[in-house]
């Protein structure tokens, strides 16, 4: 369901959805307040202290962590799956900054993407306004999944996300990646619940299988579409399409892109210019 594009106030959706199309995945605990016996206490540590043990400890050590990390992944991806079947997935629609959104996102990513030796880009289309009304959460988490995964899939070169117009008031995002092709026949299986490409060249191999098939019905409820474009030898691109209305509300100002931030791509025809902000 497509949010009401309110002019600069707030508004609240609720995606109607149907009978679940599976049974729902019951999960007894907040994942964000997790299960005391899951994490235990370990992870309180300050670092200095983990620094005093001895280096197959520290490994021991960073190897639960990982783990634990990944748990809550999971546990996070099948709640999320599990409101979008039951249709309870709430859509907040708001004013916000979606260039310094966008760079938030890959801030978050880059320290993961340069332990690859990859390289995070921003393209921003000329004189695109960047105070859009839209569900900046919801968004913010798509992003975040398709960055990853082709963080997670690229053994070289640069990841790009681009952002670019449709009309006024639609805008099409990319992620653009150099990992390995998909075959045309698997790309729609790529958004199936619980779906897993041949694992000797997959995209989701290790997950769930759910964070796709998430992405695409967020993109959905916000009233959009997305999907994916590859070649062979030539990656991938995600790509999500979806009403961001301009809008007329100051926001607060925020730390401006320059050409200086890692990433930032000012020249020719992309670029976040001096005038990002709308109104």
């Amino acid at each position: 369901m497509e949010p009401s594009p309110a002019n600069g106030g707030n508004s609240t959706t609720r995606n109607g959805g149907g009978q679940p199309s599976q049974e729902p995945v019951l999960v007894p605990h907040e994942p964000r307040n997790p299960h005391p016996h899951a994490w235990g206490d370990g992870f309180s540590r300050s670092a200095a202290v983990i620094d005093l043990l001895a280096d197959d400890q520290q490994q021991r050590v960073g190897q639960a962590q990982t783990s634990a990390e990944h748990l809550l992944e999971v546990i996070d991806e099948i709640l999320d799956f599990s409101r979008l079947e039951a249709g309870e997935t709430i859509y907040q629609s708001q004013p916000f900054d979606l260039a310094y959104s966008c760079q938030q996102v890959l801030d978050l990513l880059r320290p993961l993407a340069q332990q690859k030796g990859l390289h995070l880009q921003l393209e921003w289309a000329p004189d695109l306004a960047s105070a859009r009304q839209g569900d900046q959460q919801k968004l913010r988490q798509v992003l975040i999944n398709l960055l990853a995964n082709a963080i997670k899939f690229s053994a070289q070169g640069s990841i790009r996300l681009k952002v670019q117009p449709l009309t006024a008031e639609r805008l099409r995002l990319e992620v653009v990646d150099t990992g390995p092709s998909i075959d045309e026949e698997e790309q729609e299986r790529l958004f199936e619940a619980f779906s897993q490409l041949d694992e000797s060249d997959t995209r989701l191999q290790g997950g769930t299988g759910l964070g796709l098939a998430i992405s695409q019905q967020f993109v959905q409820g916000m009233g959009g579409q997305m999907g994916v474009e590859s070649q062979l030898g030539q990656g991938a691109t995600f790509w999500l399409e979806l009403p961001l209305p301009v809008t007329d509300v100051r926001l607060p100002l925020d730390a401006d892109i320059t050409e200086a931030e890692e990433g930032v791509d000012l020249q020719g025809t992309t670029g976040v210019g001096g005038g990002r902000r709308s109104g």
